[in-house]
């Protein structure tokens, strides 16, 4: 008959005698380590290609992917990652005064608040024959305690203040120093001579004694003009030095700044002889050209 091959699992091919497994032999399950793991592998079949990303090859392991160059910053960028580190610095020196101002408060309102109560008083020692001695040199030893830590409070509520206060001085000498050398640095920028401009700041100081005057001309963007021409002028200087702080500022700001003109800064011209670095050569005076010297 042409049906179809009936296909036996080991289990059957050993209960069925007319199968066509040879007599004498056992029919064996291969055990996971009797496989041979490269049974069935094609060796002339090419190798398998790496996937590739969508954004090209994908690279060799242990390579390193280069990293795309950093745009240069401009010049206006600079400046202005200048300005921002600037401007950070000043916050930040803002910042600690506003703190030490509030420490100066605090002691201060701390010193006022201990200074409203008034020192224990220490009573006389009792007569030791007194009935109630033990009782009033209590009361006596706890009096000196008392009057001992008011002391001690008072003493560092004013050391407190000593400090933080000392501690403010610093600060404003600092800001005062950080002006004046952005002041100077502006001076030279502009082209002014620095020896010279420190007579006409001298000149200017000695006359605008008013701190907010001087903080204006250290501050300003006309500061070094302004005080190079109130040196120069000096008329105008005791002008300026009889009005009040509000009319000074305003009369220098809207009166004198307008007519201010800077100095022209020379570029500094090239030499006329570049060092080659060669010995000097020698220079032949045409006069004595076929003298023989002996």
């Amino acid at each position: 008959m042409g049906g179809p091959e009936q296909t036996l699992t080991p289990e059957q091919a050993l209960a069925d005698p007319g199968t066509d497994t040879p007599q004498g032999e056992d029919i064996k399950e291969q055990t996971p380590s009797e496989i041979d793991p490269l049974d069935g592998v094609d060796f002339d079949a090419p190798a398998e290609q790496k996937p590739e990303s969508a954004a090209g090859p994908l690279p060799e392991d242990g390579a390193q992917q280069e990293q795309p160059d950093k745009k240069p910053l401009s010049e206006a960028e600079k400046a202005q990652k200048a300005i921002d580190k600037q401007h950070y610095k000043y916050q930040e020196e803002h910042r600690q005064h506003l703190a030490t101002q509030q420490k100066l408060e605090e002691a201060r309102r701390q010193l006022e608040e201990a200074q409203k109560t008034t020192r224990p008083e220490v009573p006389d020692y009792p007569d030791q024959y007194d009935p109630d001695f033990e009782t009033k040199m209590k009361a006596r030893d706890d009096a000196i305690l008392a009057a001992n830590t008011w002391d001690a409070n008072q003493q560092q509520l004013q050391q407190q203040q000593q400090e933080v206060q000392q501690q403010q001085a610093r600060e404003q000498m600092q800001e005062v120093q950080r002006k004046n050398t952005d002041f100077y640095t502006r001076v030279i920028n502009e082209g002014y001579d620095a020896d010279k401009f420190a007579d006409s700041d001298a000149i200017v100081g000695q006359t605008l004694t008013h701190p907010v005057v001087g903080d204006y001309l250290l501050t300003s963007k006309n500061g070094p003009a302004l005080v190079d021409h109130l040196a120069k002028h000096t008329i105008e200087l005791s002008k300026v030095a009889n009005m009040t702080v509000d009319q000074a500022i305003l009369y220098m700001e809207q009166t004198i700044a307008p007519t201010l003109q800077k100095p022209n800064v020379q570029p500094i011209p090239d030499p006329l002889n570049t060092p080659s670095g060669r010995g000097v050569t020698e220079v032949k005076d045409p006069a004595l050209e076929g003298v023989v010297f002996e």
